[in-house]
């Protein structure tokens, strides 16, 4: 394995941990949340917008890595507030595991990425997985706060 196929099993790993670890993670917040708590997906800044939001943009995120051409060929998918909070973060789940394992299998194609401006991949990465993180902590404390389990202690 080179240099370059090092760094992208590092970073890729990474990404994956902002994912699945159970702590600081989409998976903690996830696992904390019940589905119902997270509020309508139609509401910009609900819970539910926030699941939504970081699965769409993660595809955007891993067209600029991969192509376009490579995206299509992942399952087609809905993200709406009618297909479900559920689906989304099943969504996020699959796309992240799928997009590792691309990058894996192909890191000689994982160089400069153009998203917004030129960088390399390890910068992209690093975009990726705070994106991820920063709007899994939003949709976790949207649940803490404003989640309709709390609305008892509001009403107190």
């Amino acid at each position: 394995m080179n240099e370059h196929a090092i760094r992208v099993q590092a970073v890729v790993g990474q990404l994956l941990a902002s994912v699945q670890e159970p702590w600081e993670s989409l998976r903690q917040t996830l696992d904390k949340h019940d589905w119902a708590d997270m509020g309508d997906g139609a509401t910009v800044g609900s819970g539910a917008w926030h699941l939504l939001h970081i699965a769409e943009v993660f595809r955007i995120h891993a067209k600029a890595v991969m192509g376009a051409e490579e995206l299509d060929r992942w399952p087609a998918i809905e993200l709406s507030p009618e297909a479900g909070v559920e689906h989304a973060g099943a969504t996020v789940r699959a796309d992240v595991e799928r997009f590792a394992a691309w990058c894996l299998e192909h890191p000689e194609q994982c160089g400069q990425v153009t998203h917004g401006e030129d960088m390399p991949f390890e910068e992209m990465l690093g975009v990726m997985l705070r994106h991820i993180v920063w709007h899994a902590a939003a949709v976790h404390y949207w649940c803490l706060w404003k989640g309709p389990g709390n609305r008892k202690q509001d009403q107190a």
